[in-house]
């Protein structure tokens, strides 16, 4: 009995990695009241520190990228998800130079990112809708492989 592969190409929509939320500990002297003034500058002042409820003990994580441009905050609306529509494409064929051309070459495609042999990531202009790109790129890609086997 001869198995027979069906080509497939299941989407999944690509998240950020970077943007996970993630929560750090502070401790209680990152909450040490500074004076406004200081009346005498011969004065020394011992400072008390105040007492904190455990839920004020966590802050959010700043996360910067380094650019030509200097230091950004990296969040939601720096990410590159949010300047592209990304898609993960993962297949059970290879991802030969002639499928990826087929890929690059369907209307609406930005970018084209080939992570594995069968794994890659597209970027869906704006002006798109991104169904209508995948499923142009679906049918194209199977059409040229039950062509060329």
């Amino acid at each position: 009995m001869t198995h027979i592969k069906v080509p497939s190409i299941v989407w999944q929509k690509w998240t950020d990695p970077f943007l996970d939320g993630a929560i750090t500990h502070s401790t209680p002297e990152d909450f040490i009241q500074q004076p406004e003034y200081i009346d005498d500058i011969n004065e020394h002042q011992n400072y008390d520190i105040p007492n904190i409820d455990e839920d004020q003990t966590h802050k959010k994580e700043m996360k910067v990228v380094l650019t030509p441009l200097g230091i950004i905050p990296y969040d939601e609306t720096t990410s590159i998800g949010y300047a592209f529509n990304l898609w993960i494409g993962h297949t059970n064929f290879d991802l030969s130079t002639k499928v990826s051309n087929i890929i690059e070459k369907t209307n609406g495609v930005e970018t084209l990112d080939i992570f594995t042999r069968y794994r890659f990531r597209i970027g869906i202009g704006q002006l798109f809708n991104s169904a209508d790109v995948m499923s142009n790129i679906t049918h194209d890609v199977y059409e040229y492989l039950d062509a060329n086997g």
